[in-house]
């Protein structure tokens, strides 16, 4: 295969190329146009329906049935990966272990998953143990050595085929058939285009090869299931927590729950695999008949936003972990404070209807400087967050209200009562298969604004298709949000967190890209306002140092860009943003500025 260029995950998508300075429904309409190619495709590749996409789940689950039937044990199955990935394949292991136990299958099958920068890499975004190969393959180790007797089925996702922490898992678990006798690989880029460059170091094979020699060399050779779900690039160019996460999470779900109706003894064909995946195309399409209510739920957060406040999101169960999961991805895509955007899961730490991770509750005993930022609990919204609200501020709460939730009107009334004397914007959104009493009798006393989503139903016990149009809306409200801000240009994220090398030299490239200056004179733009001085001349900070400062700034790309497009100093930047938080608003409006 030869080299095709830029990787699709990171290529600019031309349908939001103006969603910077789209209207706020403009915006969302932007990101349902990109949200369709998740069932569309994209250009001249495969769609989820097709039979070369579909060929590889209905493999995985043959074998894992068959397994099923022939162990004298039972079956894992684990999910692996970084960032979003793992944290989709956290939510995907925790529903289906619960689906599992509910239809009794627990002694038969179990579902678990692993991430890398463990549970605490869930809440807070920790980056680097992704590059590492040999720390991933020791955490795949330990856990097959909890129970070293029983087959693994193993899948390993990593969007842009590049996540050296997954791709060791996947190179040792071909190695080990009798232990993980199946063994998938899903990601959102063609196989031609996984990286070529940088070679990943594997300690157990004594190999040094790139991400793309190592897939091809899997599949050809150890029968590595290769499944590339190509859905175009992101609405916002590279932020893979939206499309790419989606995406992940529809093709596993999918493949889990015909799997479970494999080992009721139904036949599983392209036939059931196709309804099943309809249902989470009908979802989106329902979602987005109200986008004037996403946009409303949009502007409300961008409001706080640019007001200095912050937005909560507030749900049991699901719908509270997909609040957290959302809000957890905000610091390095748009360098936001931890404290701006958060998520509580009512009952976080209860077995059943909490958080189940890994760790059980140990990991709210963090003594470490962030610990306030493991704290989820709605009780410790009430002691750490309640006494600091003000108006500026956003709380969102999500409901179930589709007869899958047994608890509505004790969830509603537990939420009225929570949000009785808030002092800030509160919003009730109800996710279901058809209106609610509760939504007829909303205290517009107590919430400001109230919005139920349609979704569509089916026959499962989980409400997966209620935490699809969760994950929809919160992508469209903290991304829209965070444009809103200021955080775009174009289509172009422009104040991630410059928190490690990799990250410090694509912010001076699209320092260089956007304003036309060389490399090193980005780079210089960039060290002004990590030392917040136009003089650089004495400038001596070693990068660590560089990093750790810029790892607590807001605005570092902004400020940059308008200091080398307008040739203007540190303080005029920072004038013409507090007037003009977005880039492109903020350029015209310089150049144009009587003199």
């Amino acid at each position: 295969m030869q080299e095709t260029g830029e990787r699709i995950t990171e290529q600019s998508n031309s349908l939001s190329l103006s969603i910077d300075v789209a209207s706020t429904l403009g915006k969302v309409r932007i990101l349902r146009q990109s949200d369709q190619q998740l069932f569309g495709g994209y250009t001249s590749y495969p769609s989820i329906y097709e039979p070369a996409v579909l060929d590889h789940l209905q493999a995985f689950n043959d074998t894992v049935t068959q397994l099923v039937k022939t162990s004298s044990s039972k079956v894992r199955v684990v999910v692996t990966g970084c960032g979003t990935s793992g944290r989709i394949g956290y939510m995907v292991a925790r529903s289906f272990q619960l689906l599992a136990e509910h239809e009794g299958y627990q002694n038969r099958i179990s579902f678990h998953y692993l991430h890398a920068g463990d549970d605490e890499a869930l809440l807070i975004s920790n980056e680097l143990p992704e590059d590492d190969a040999n720390l991933g393959i020791t955490k795949l180790i330990q856990f097959t050595e909890v129970e070293p007797d029983t087959p693994v089925a193993f899948i390993g996702i990593s969007c842009g085929l590049s996540a050296a922490w997954v791709l060791g898992q996947v190179a040792y678990a071909c190695s080990n058939r009798e232990q993980y006798p199946v063994v998938m690989m899903v990601g959102c880029n063609p196989v031609n285009q996984a990286p070529n460059h940088t070679p990943i170091n594997i300690n157990f094979c004594n190999k040094s090869v790139t991400s793309r020699m190592l897939l091809l060399d899997l599949i050809s050779n150890q029968g590595l299931l290769m499944v590339s779900l190509i859905v175009g690039p992101e609405a916002v160019t590279g932020s893979s927590r939206m499309k790419g996460g989606s995406i992940a999470k529809i093709y596993i779900e999918t493949m889990f729950s015909q799997l479970l109706i494999s080992l009721k003894g139904a036949n599983q064909t392209y036939s059931s695999s196709i309804d099943n995946l309809s249902v989470y195309e009908h979802t989106y399409r329902k979602v987005y008949l109200k986008e004037e209510s996403i946009s409303k739920l949009v502007q409300l957060a961008g409001n706080s936003l640019l007001n200095n406040g912050r937005v909560y999101y507030m749900g049991s169960s699901s719908i509270g972990i997909m609040g957290f999961i959302d809000a957890s991805e905000m610091f390095d895509t748009y360098g936001m404070s931890l404290h701006t955007i958060r998520g509580f899961v009512k009952n976080a730490w209860d077995y059943n209807k909490g958080v189940r991770f890994n760790s059980g509750n140990a990991i709210r005993k963090s003594d470490a400087e962030d610990g306030i930022f493991f704290r989820i609990s709605f009780k410790d919204f009430k002691n750490d967050i309640l006494p600091t609200l003000s108006q500026n501020d956003t709380l969102i709460f999500g409901i179930i209200t589709s007869i899958k939730n047994n608890y509505i009107t004790e969830e509603y009334n537990d939420y009225l009562s929570f949000a009785q004397d808030i002092q800030c914007k509160k919003v009730l959104v109800g996710l279901g298969s058809e209106k609610h009493q509760i939504f007829r009798n909303v205290s517009i006393k107590v919430f400001d604004f109230a919005y139920e989503f349609e979704v569509e139903q089916d026959d499962i016990y989980l409400p997966l298709q209620e935490e699809f149009a969760w994950k929809l809306i919160c992508n469209a409200i903290t991304t829209c949000a965070c444009i809103i801000k200021g955080c775009v240009y174009k289509n172009t994220m422009l104040n991630m967190g410059v928190c490690n090398y990799k990250l410090y030299l694509r912010t001076i490239e699209i320092i260089s890209n956007i304003s036309g200056c060389n490399l090193e004179a980005a780079e210089n733009h960039l060290l002004k306002v990590i030392i917040e001085n136009d003089d650089i001349t004495d400038f001596d900070l070693t990068m660590n140092e560089r990093l750790e400062k810029a790892s607590h700034m807001e605005n570092v790309i902004p400020q940059a860009i308008l200091i080398a497009t307008l040739n203007c100093d540190l303080e005029k930047a920072r004038s013409i943003l507090k007037i003009r938080p977005i880039i492109r608003n903020a350029i015209e409006f310089a150049i144009n500025e009587p003199k």
